[in-house]
């Protein structure tokens, strides 16, 4: 009996210890990610980032999904072929394919982050007042998409929970009886719009990295596309056109709900100020809440400063804004003044600014323990992206070294003789898609396909090449009943992911699609 308890708590301990060496490769590639700069002058930081990619590669193999692995398997066995069919298989060019895509394992990392103040901030609780102020039957559903669409330029997926229940919420209090499509599509289009022009996520930097253009050049002449999205994800969904029996009771019981929630708060502001004198002195260096004894709530520094974040929303929209101007400006800077790659300037801005929010808030040490935890332990939901990202760049790293991308580089340039760049561009997004949907990874895809679009000897306008990448992600990340989106959703709402995905967004996303062709023939026109 004591044999058996010390071998399983061996067995146990041996568990933790794998778990805890698979965190800190990963965290290791990270490092190695942000400081891809400085590959040009020093070859030794390749070859220590490349031997920890594998490292890790072959730590967190066994324990991501049974489809990651295949794909995993599937790149990398046809990277290996190219290598030995064309005579170039060597261990410093399978260690330089292992750190092909290590800045894209950092920067999903980094946006990971970043979530963290959107988090404590409470952000998100901002916009409950634009849904009291409803009047008309489609301001809700107009609401939700703008709500998806600002967290999303944030976070990405880290915005999605907080998006829906909050949409979700505020709907009820509203009276809007529950509808999952009113709900998923509201977020999803508005995570899909944002995702071709947010610095934070990885579908952009994988257009800038292949096309060549800085986030400024992008952004501007982007973001009228992107809005033309919206736009048009609002026109087209039925979901929000509900009789008004079904929706808001009366104005009389709208105005007594805004009244009871006004008056909460009030009630939240005053017990705030009547619990700081009283515990003032007690709690200067407690970062986290003790346990409630004889009915008394927490009195925490943690617990003071988030009821003060709801007493003072004014201070809490200034936060905010300050954590935008300063994540785009700090960008900018990196990228432009002092030029670092797209990738690096995106990455570094993410943590930089989750820092400073962390120092501007009072609530450093917080911040730093919720990071200490995320590398520690928290990247493990991370290991299946970043397996992807690691046979993708070691699969794109050997063809292109074997001469495997320059020959479909050729096919390309005698296929574009006869339709044209902007034919092959505008086909992009549905090869993306397509392959999506039979469940290969968008983030794969896009990367092999602009791999092989940036070798090719023709010239492709990079605006153009930028949108038909980032447009084919973002309509992936919509429909794709295997995208993490549709999956999270899903399971919010109890709906299949065919529902989420392709029933209820695909005449979106070929709307959608249309008028990134119309964009991509008039970047290359004019631009």
């Amino acid at each position: 009996m004591v044999t058996a308890k010390v071998g399983a708590g061996i067995r146990d301990m041996k568990k933790e210890a794998a778990i805890d060496l698979r965190a800190i490769l990963c965290s290791v590639v990270v490092v190695f990610g942000l400081i891809e700069f400085l590959h040009a002058s020093s070859v030794l930081i390749v070859y220590v980032g490349g031997i920890v990619s594998l490292a890790a590669f072959s730590s967190i193999f066994p324990v991501t999904t049974r489809y990651t692995r295949i794909i995993a398997v599937l790149l990398c066995g046809s990277g290996l072929a190219a290598l030995v069919f064309s005579a170039e298989i060597s261990p410093v060019n399978i260690i330089k394919g292992f750190a092909e895509m290590t800045p894209l394992v950092t920067l999903m990392a980094a946006i990971t982050l970043l979530a963290i103040p959107l988090a404590l901030g409470r952000y998100a609780e901002l916009f409950q007042r634009f849904y009291s102020r409803k009047s008309r039957s489609y301001q809700p559903y107009l609401v939700s998409l703008l709500i998806s669409y600002v967290l999303s330029f944030f976070a990405s997926l880290g915005s999605i929970a907080p998006a829906y229940y909050l949409v979700s919420q505020n709907l009820n209090r509203i009276g809007i009886n529950a509808n999952s499509r009113f709900e998923t599509t509201s977020i999803s289009r508005g995570y899909g719009m944002v995702v071709i022009i947010s610095p934070v996520t990885v579908s952009v930097g994988i257009a800038l990295q292949y096309s060549g253009l800085t986030w400024t050049e992008m952004v501007v002449p982007v973001m009228f596309l992107s809005l033309a999205g919206l736009i048009m994800a609002f026109v087209l969904e039925p979901s929000w056109r509900i009789p008004d029996e079904d929706k808001a009771p009366n104005e009389m019981q709208d105005e007594m709900q805004n009244k009871m929630q006004n008056k909460m708060q009030d009630n939240k502001a005053q017990d705030y100020k009547m619990r700081n004198k009283k515990t003032q002195g007690d709690t200067q260096n407690k970062t986290l809440p003790k346990t409630p004894q004889n009915g008394n709530k927490p009195t925490s520094n943690e617990t003071e400063q988030e009821e003060r974040a709801a007493a003072l929303p004014a201070r809490r929209y200034i936060s905010f804004l300050l954590l935008f101007v300063g994540l785009i400006s700090t960008i900018y800077i990196l990228g432009n003044v002092l030029n670092f790659s797209s990738l690096n300037s995106i990455s570094a801005g993410c943590f930089i600014i989750t820092i400073s929010w962390g120092l501007f808030s009072g609530r450093a040490r917080t911040v730093l323990n919720h990071g200490a935890v995320f590398f520690a332990r928290d990247i493990s939901r991370l290991f299946d992206q970043i397996l992807l990202f690691i046979s993708a760049g070691f699969f794109t790293y050997s063809m292109e070294h074997s001469g495997g991308l320059a020959m479909l580089g050729s096919i390309i340039e005698g296929a574009s003789g006869r339709v044209g760049t902007v034919v092959i561009l505008a086909a992009v997004p549905l090869v993306i898609a397509s392959l999506s949907v039979i469940g290969f990874h968008a983030f794969a895809s896009g990367i092999i396909i602009a791999k092989t679009i940036s070798l090719s000897p023709l010239y492709f306008n990079p605006l153009a090449l930028a949108v038909a990448l980032t447009c084919g992600m973002s309509i992936s990340f919509m429909i794709s009943p295997f995208s993490g989106l549709v999956l999270m959703l899903s399971s919010f709402t109890k709906q299949s992911p065919y529902n989420v995905g392709i029933k209820w967004n695909l005449k979106f996303a070929a709307v959608f699609w249309a008028l990134t062709i119309i964009f991509i023939a008039l970047a290359n026109h004019f631009y």
